[in-house]
Parts: structure tokens; sequence; C-alpha cells
């Protein structure tokens, strides 16, 4: 009901919940579905047992809610209207990069996530499709397609080369993620500490950004676009 309040019970239930899902994210990818303990979620939750079987009722549920959560954070954070938005806008390639850099800043502030999501893809695929098909059912522009349609629309203008639009798409993704899915050994091989991590994070940005465009856009535009790519790291600070 429009203007309506959260009682204080529920507001207590979402807070719950959502410390529920922060621990459950950390041990999960830490331990695995089937490592992982609802005893040990509720103790990194700092609530009882009970109340993370009352609120999820298994283990397996909890598991699926948490890969849920995730994608609709991302499908909020990265996807949503501004990518809708951009179609609709003279720039497509301004567009993609802003898509770009906020996934990229989102993983960077989440990096757990992403190895969480990796582990799913190898383990737990059909938890993985429900968690995608239960965003698509209650969020029916939980798609693709908007940004599918910038690469298109970036081919029509004639700025970007002859591309695949699904397979810009699926690398894009990619670039951004794979930095963190390996994040423990690529820290060890490329010899980076915490100080010298945050620098590598902040220049590797901007690469994946130019490496993209390099692929997509035609020469002259390349050019354009060098002149405007600039920094922009997220407001929000620290990273799980």
């Amino acid at each position: 009901m429009k203007g309506s309040k959260i009682k204080p019970n529920q507001e207590r239930e979402i807070k719950s919940k959502e410390k529920i899902i922060q621990a459950a994210i950390d041990v999960f990818a830490a331990r695995g579905k089937h490592g992982a303990t609802m005893e040990e979620i509720a103790a990194s939750a700092g609530l009882n047992k009970a109340m993370v079987y009352y609120y999820f009722g298994s283990k397996d549920n909890l598991f699926r809610q948490t890969l849920l959560y995730i994608f609709s954070q991302v499908f909020q954070r990265v996807l949503g209207a501004g990518v809708r938005e951009g179609i609709e806008t003279a720039d497509a390639a301004a567009a993609i990069e802003r898509a770009m850099r906020r996934h990229f800043q989102f993983i960077s502030r989440h990096p757990i996530w992403a190895r969480l999501i990796f582990y799913s893809l190898i383990n737990e695929e059909e938890d993985l499709k429900w968690a995608v098909a239960s965003l698509r059912e209650t969020s029916p522009e939980f798609s693709p397609f908007p940004f599918l349609a910038l690469v298109e629309k970036g081919m029509a203008e004639n700025k970007f080369r002859p591309v695949d639009p699904k397979q810009t798409a699926v690398s894009i993704a990619g670039t951004n993620l794979i930095y963190f899915i390996g994040r423990p050994i690529a820290k060890i091989l490329l010899e980076l500490d915490t100080k010298e991590e945050e620098a590598f994070l902040k220049a590797r940005e901007n690469h994946v950004v130019d490496l993209i465009f390099h692929g997509l856009l035609k020469p002259r535009e390349i050019i354009k676009t060098k002149r405007k790519i600039r920094p922009q790291r997220p407001k929000e600070k620290g990273r799980q």
C-alpha cells in the first residue's frame, strides 16, 4: 500500500535474512555447498541455527536463495536502468563503457561473489539455473537483450566492427571476472601485496575497457573513445 511503513518485526526479519545471506555467501564460497553447515552459517551471522531454518527451511534452499540474491544485486546495480536508457542515447559506446565499469567495480567490491558463482557453474548447475530462472520470472526485464541491442546499435551507426553481440557480451563478462575468479593464484604469480593489488585493480578497469573497445570499435572510433576514457572508481569502499 502506498505510504505504508515497514513494521518493526518486518524490519527485523529483513535484517536477519540479510545477515544470513551475507554469512552464507562467505561460508559457501569457502567450503562449498556440501562442506558448509547451517551451524557455521548461523554462527557467522550471529544468529541461532533455528532462526536460519525458520527463514530458509533447508541448506539447499539457502544456497539457492544466496545465488538468487547475488544475481538480483548484479542486475540492479549493473544491468538495470542504465543499460536500458543507453539504448535511447546517442552514444552506444558510452553506455557499454558505463556498464563495463559498473560491473568491474561491483565485482571488485565483492570478489568472493565471483568465486561462488564459478564454484556453482562447475558443481551446482541446477541451483544456478534455478536462480536465473527465478529472477527472470519475478523480473522479466532481467535479460541480456538490452545490452545486445546496444552492440547492434553501435554497428548500425557504423561505429562498431561487425561482431556477434552475444559473443561480445560473454567476452566482456569473462574479461571482467577472470582476475577475481583466479585471484589467489594471480596474486602469487603476479607478486601483488594488498597495496599493489589496489593499484593493479585501478589500472585493470581501464585496461579491460581499452581491450574490449580495441576489438569492438572501428579504428577511427578508438581514437575518439581513448580521449574519453577516465578511471571511475566506486564511492563505496571496502571489499569482501
